[in-house]
């Protein structure tokens, strides 16, 4: 189960991707927030692991301070874009990306995209943990004859 946030610039349509998100069954915790810089404490207080971004189809340079200030403060928060327009133009896509919008929906949200979007986030979350080492020893010998390699045999197998 993830946590996510919500952040609009519209109260009803945060609302609607709130219970968007309560229906794909995937998030145990939904937070919601403006788009104002006054709700940047908040979110530094509870960093969700996803974030729905409701985009302004008239500016949504408010929105894209927003996911650039989130993904300063944690690269591993996953940025989902939504969007009115049908078909979004490649500069508001590379802009939106530049940004670290991960990827991007059409509002409304359907649940069974949204659920694919965060069952892949869920995965990659996994797969990220697994491959990271526990612990690194390195093991230098200052002269030939003196063990290295028995000490380093040794501790491999533990």
């Amino acid at each position: 189960m993830l946590t996510a946030a919500v952040v609009s610039y519209d109260a009803l349509s945060r609302t609607a991707l709130a219970m968007c998100l309560h229906d794909t069954g995937m998030v145990r915790q939904i937070l919601e927030y403006a788009d104002t810089p006054e709700n940047y404490p908040a979110l530094m207080n509870s960093l969700p692991e996803v974030v729905l971004l409701d985009l302004s189809p008239v500016d949504p340079s408010p929105q894209f301070e927003v996911a650039a200030f989130l993904h300063r403060l944690s690269p591993s928060i996953r940025i989902v874009a939504c969007c009115t327009l049908e078909q979004p133009d490649p500069a508001l896509l590379m802009r939106a990306m530049r940004y670290g919008v991960r990827e991007f929906l059409h509002k409304p949200a359907d649940v069974g995209v949204l659920k694919e979007v965060l069952a892949r986030f869920e995965q990659e979350r996994g797969t990220v943990s697994s491959v990271l080492p526990k612990k690194l020893i390195a093991v230098i010998g200052a002269k030939g004859g003196v063990g290295t390699t028995t000490v380093a045999v040794n501790l491999g197998v533990q």
